[in-house]
């Protein structure tokens, strides 16, 4: 298999996660006989898919430490996902929206706000699904929805991690 079919097949697979991607790698690289490939930076190729995992893994181990246990992580449906699936000691099911922000000051106004209408909806109807995919009545067991913001510096060091219980 060539570089450029197997350059095509691992794009197509990576779909819209990766917007812009194929454009850039087809006209940045050079293939001559210095050619290198390198992704230690992936955000210069406009994904974001570091940062994302970075808060995520931040605020599973914020949760975790405070005595919640993973069930699921980047659960997915048709219609979106949910970022942490976890568990109280009480037996709470917590669903949890995580946003990860690059930034020089330790502010959740914006991040907060970064949580539209029709995404609180979804999470709402998304977590609804899931009780339901797994038989658990939702009038028998208590759930919530909660946020997590993760602030990191530029060098994608964690400054700190807000979370906000039952916010959606």
């Amino acid at each position: 298999m060539g570089f450029h079919l197997f350059t095509e097949l691992v794009l197509k697979g990576l779909g819209s996660m990766f917007k812009g991607v194929k454009r850039f790698v087809k006209s940045k690289l050079n293939f001559g006989s210095n050619f290198e490939l390198k992704f230690s930076n992936l955000e210069d190729l406009g994904v974001h898919i570091t940062t994302g995992k970075i808060g995520e893994d931040e605020a599973l181990k914020y949760l975790e430490e405070r005595g919640l246990e993973l069930v699921e992580r980047n659960w997915r449906t048709k219609i979106g996902e949910i970022d942490l699936i976890l568990k109280e000691k009480s037996g709470e099911i917590v669903f949890v929206e995580v946003k990860t922000r690059k930034i020089s000051s330790f502010s959740s106004r914006s991040m907060a706000s970064s949580v539209s209408k029709a995404k609180k909806k979804r999470l709402r109807i998304l977590a609804e699904i899931y009780l339901k995919k797994n038989f658990i009545n939702i009038f028998k067991i208590q759930y919530r929805i909660d946020f997590v913001g993760v602030f990191l510096n530029r060098e994608n060091n964690v400054i700190g991690v807000r979370h906000y219980k039952a916010a959606i």
